[in-house]
Formats: C-alpha cells, structure tokens, sequence
C-alpha cells in the first residue's frame, strides 16, 4: 500500500486520534500535533488532497466556518487492516461523513475534542506534565451510555473510573 510509506509517525498518531475521536478542527490539531496553525494547515491539506483525510464545513453567511477533518476511505481501511478488520464500504463510510457532518451533536463533539486538544497542549511545554487519560466523547457513549461526563478520580493510590449521569438542578 503506497499510501503507508508516505505517512509521517505524526500522521499516523493523527489517524489514531481521529478515528477515536471521529473530528476536529485546523486549530485543534494544531493544538495537538504542530508547532503553528500554519504548518498544521498546510499537512491537513496534503492529507486531504490524497485521501487520507476527508473535511467538510457548513456553509455560512457571511463568511466561511472552519473545516473540519475527519479519515477518509483510504485511512479508514488502513485502521481496519491494522486490527485485522474488515473495513465499511466506501459507501458506508462517505454515508458516516454525511451524518457526521449534520449531526446535532458535532457542535458538543468539537468542544469536547477542543477541551481534549486544549489539555493537551497545555501539558505539553512543561517537562513531566501530560494528560494521563482520556476517554474521548464515542468511547464514554460506548461505556457508559446514560453517563454525561466520565472522569478518573483518585481513591488513595488506585485511579477509580467515576460515572455521573445527566445533572440536576438543585433545589
């Protein structure tokens, strides 16, 4: 597959993410992988213009909305093969694009991956520091199907997955 010999290590670690993920903006790849959103931008670019990446961006008057990325075809049956999967149709898969692309949820989606990129990013100039984990928004739905939230507290020395459902207004 020639597609795998022109992928950076950076570039594969952006399919990991995006896969887990499902979207994200210029700017928060950026945030997570990239010296400026210039370099960013220009990858993104490359990435898209081969198939490695699909993007999309509503259209908005006046002005533009910023893209967003998510895999295309060619990634997604990469990802697959690295799991030994088969992969969804090309169809299937342009079908998600379009519903994720429309999805009520994409506006949560982003600002979640935005507070995920934005940790991130802050962790990184400071030696030592590092988001330990993180369960992005697809996995916590998957675990966890009534939980709007999910975080790892600290029972003494043992991290301790915490699960809280919808908030409550309090009287």
């Amino acid at each position: 597959m020639r597609l795998l010999g022109s992928l950076t290590a950076r570039d594969l670690y952006l399919l990991d993410v995006l896969e887990a993920h499902r979207v994200l903006t210029a700017e928060q790849v950026a945030d997570l992988l990239f010296p400026s959103l210039d370099r960013a931008q220009r990858r993104l670019l490359q990435l898209t213009q081969r198939g490695v990446l699909a993007r999309f961006r509503a259209c908005v008057r006046p002005g533009s909305q910023p893209w967003r990325y998510t895999l295309g075809y060619p990634a997604v049956v990469l990802l697959a093969a690295a799991r030994a999967e088969r992969p969804p149709t090309r169809a299937a898969h342009d079908l998600s694009i379009a519903r994720l692309a429309r999805s009520r949820q994409l506006d949560h989606l982003l600002g979640v991956n935005g507070l995920f990129t934005a940790l991130t990013a802050d962790a990184a100039p400071r030696p030592g520091a590092r988001l330990l984990s993180w369960y992005s928004e697809p996995t916590t739905h998957t675990l966890l199907p009534q939980a709007d939230r999910f975080r790892i507290g600290s029972s003494g020395s043992t991290p301790t997955p915490t699960a809280a459902g919808p908030s409550r207004p309090t009287r």
